[in-house]
């Protein structure tokens, strides 16, 4: 007579009906990275055609939080340097023409539109508390 197998290291509860514990989120899948990355990558492209930062300020920003996500290094930090550098961007562009400012506000509309609205639920959903 064959021996019984042993049980799982769940007890006799298959692996299959485990469930993640409270609070915590499964690992993220490649299709959910893939994502992200390619809103990194929407938002690198914006940012580097934005009229209304001659500093470069966002556009470094952008870049470092890039640089975390692809060394999977805490996203928190630069995720807050990118909204702050955004934030302050807007504050300093109410100087001047209004013209000038019309034309350089829709480059950030969209900038923090796509971090706001598509990028940050992403990480969210995946974990992070951004």
């Amino acid at each position: 007579m064959p021996p019984l197998p042993s049980p799982g290291p769940h007890g006799d509860v298959p692996p299959e009906s485990l469930s993640p514990l409270p609070g915590r989120t499964q690992a993220p899948g490649n299709a959910a990275l893939e994502r992200i990355d390619t809103k990194l990558a929407s938002l690198n492209r914006l940012a580097e055609q934005l009229v209304a930062d001659p500093d470069r300020h966002v556009q470094r920003s952008v870049q470092e939080l890039r640089a975390a996500f692809a060394s999977r290094t805490a996203l928190e930090p630069a995720v807050a340097r990118v909204r702050r550098s955004l934030t302050m961007l807007r504050s300093g562009n109410h100087d001047g023409a209004r013209r000038e400012w019309e034309r350089r506000v829709g480059g950030l509309d969209r900038i923090s539109d796509l971090v706001e609205r598509e990028l940050l639920p992403e990480l969210r959903r995946i974990g992070f508390e951004v």
